[in-house]
């Protein structure tokens, strides 16, 4: 079967919905360690529509790297949101 036939088979947007989701390392700079937390961890993961599964061992510790970094579960078509503002009183 010709591969480029087998690919015209399939609307566009079915890619994603046949294949497993994957998972990413996404930095996330000028977060304040005192919201290094699963909890705010998960709900930025929320907004930009994706899945949180871990931080690294780094941010884990809040060891003072500039950025945190976790690990999220996302579609294979995923594009990556740019800017999530938030606000919070110390």
């Amino acid at each position: 079967m010709d591969f480029f036939k087998l690919l015209s088979k399939h609307d566009k947007g079915s890619i994603n919905e046949q294949t497993e989701p994957v998972r990413i390392w996404v930095r996330l700079p000028d977060l304040p360690p005192a919201l290094w937390t699963k909890g705010i961890f998960q709900r930025l993961a929320e907004l930009m529509g994706e899945t949180f599964v871990e931080a690294d061992a780094f941010t884990k510790e809040v060891a003072s790297l500039g950025y945190a970094c976790v690990l999220l579960e996302v579609p294979l078509g995923f594009l990556p949101v740019n800017e999530v503002r938030i606000s919070f009183e110390e």
